[in-house]
């Protein structure tokens, strides 16, 4: 669920309803319009979904990813679709990403094998770590 709740923290807002117990709306609550939220003016759902692919918390972010291999662009465009460009450089395919930073984290854990991130270093450096603690875990 997609909302607005206490705006003192957010604008808007994400609860996963399967989590909840009994949800009721609050009457006395008002109801605001989405334009009436700080920030929110122009809210588009298809966009926040998209740059939100998780529903994490985290800064959107630009990123550039190297695709080893033409066959998995599908992968970059089923999941960031108009939030991806691909192209060819040096004889190399990449992608330009707009995402939040989690979910690309976890998104690349689950494709790591066949995409390597470029950019931004922020991102780069959190995976090594993600892997050095892997390793030490079964070693």
């Amino acid at each position: 669920m997609i909302c607005n709740y206490r705006e003192k923290y957010r604008a808007i807002t994400w609860f996963r309803i399967d989590y909840m117990i009994n949800p009721k709306i609050e009457e006395e609550w008002p109801i605001k319009p989405i334009e009436s939220l700080e920030g929110a003016k122009d809210f588009d759902i298809a966009k926040y979904l998209n740059d939100n692919i998780y529903l994490l918390e985290g800064e959107v972010i630009k990123a550039t990813i190297e695709i080893d291999n033409p066959n998995y662009v599908q992968f970059v465009i089923d999941w960031f679709g108009r939030n991806s460009r691909t192209y060819k450089k040096d004889g190399k395919l990449y992608a330009d990403i707009k995402c939040n930073e989690s979910a690309l984290f976890y998104w690349y854990m689950q494709y790591s094998e066949c995409v390597t991130i470029v950019s931004p270093q922020s991102l780069i450096d959190r995976v090594k770590k993600e892997a050095e603690r892997i390793v030490k875990k079964y070693e």
